[in-house]
């Protein structure tokens, strides 16, 4: 479990590009709630109006675990903290890619 706080969350939904995620969601979104383009486009406002917000929070997250990781830094070993880059990449390989 710690090692989980550890590991961070996975960014590789933001790697994917932007324009072509939330088009995706929006479609889907729209497919199984069976919203109208009015509601479509009342929604997409809507997460605009946070986009600014979010993402100053994933900054902070990310400065975060920046700080985390350097404070671990300093109670591990050098062996230590090669075992835990390599967990770590192998926890990332065994990640399931996210349900579409």
């Amino acid at each position: 479990m710690v090692l989980m706080g550890v590991f961070g969350v996975s960014t590789s939904v933001r790697a994917q590009n932007p324009v072509k995620l939330e088009k995706h969601s929006m479609t889907k979104l729209k497919q199984e709630l069976d919203l109208s383009d009015d509601q479509i486009n009342r929604i997409k406002k809507i997460y605009a109006s946070y986009a600014g917000e979010k993402e100053e929070l994933r900054k902070k997250m990310n400065e975060i675990r920046a700080k985390e990781k350097a404070e671990i830094g300093r109670v591990l070993s050098a062996d230590q903290l090669k075992k835990l880059e390599e967990l770590k990449a192998k926890h990332h390989r065994s990640r399931k890619p996210m349900q579409k």
